[in-house]
């Protein structure tokens, strides 16, 4: 059953947030610094949604129709005077509606995605874990490493989607999929793209 709130302020991003991953964010807009500290304050999550037009800073963006919540983890005040936080990837959502406010911060109406089911890897894809933890490894993600899972499909495929350097469209794509399975096949098509074009 989903404990998904009906009602989130949302952080409109050049990048896409998978469940489980981890999101650090220097804070200076205010309409950002009063959404975090509403959330710290009451203890709840905020969306994240990639751009479909627009920016970051500034007007409100325009935003995609499926996010993921954010749960923030920790927060310092930085050597610049900004808020840095640390917030991690919760479950997804699809956008029901949103309306800019006054101070240009996104709030949306939202409801949960279906719940993918466990799924294994499949054989032909097992290289897939070893990719995975290579490039953990190589920016040294100890927090996705404490927590790996490298025999379930979803994990693997959101740890490799936000890890690979493959075009925002792809990474949105590789979200909204509810196919575990269907995701690793995805991604190992683009392994194999990026190989092809980065011969060693």
């Amino acid at each position: 059953m989903s404990d998904l709130p009906s009602e989130v302020p949302i952080f409109a991003l050049g990048t896409v947030l998978f469940p489980g991953g981890i999101l650090p964010l220097r804070i200076f807009e205010p309409r950002y610094l009063d959404m975090i500290k509403r959330c710290m304050a009451n203890g709840t999550p905020f969306g994240v949604c990639s751009i479909k037009q627009g920016r970051e800073v500034g007007q409100a963006a325009g935003i995609r129709d499926y996010g993921t919540l954010a749960h923030i983890t920790d927060f310092d005040l930085l050597d610049d005077g900004l808020l840095g936080i640390e917030a991690r990837g919760g479950e997804r959502f699809e956008v029901v509606s949103s309306e800019v406010r006054d101070d240009q911060l996104i709030h949306a109406q939202i409801a949960p995605f279906q719940q993918e089911e466990p799924a294994g890897i499949p054989e032909e894809l097992h290289h897939l874990g070893e990719i995975t933890k290579a490039l953990l490894e190589h920016v040294k993600n100890d927090k996705a490493l404490v927590d790996a899972q490298f025999e379930d499909a979803t994990w693997i495929g959101f740890r490799l989607a936000e890890s690979l350097p493959i075009a925002l469209e792809h990474r949105q794509s590789l979200l909204e999929l509810n196919d575990p399975q269907q995701r690793l096949y995805d991604l190992a098509a683009m392994v194999g793209e990026l190989m092809d074009r980065n011969p060693q």
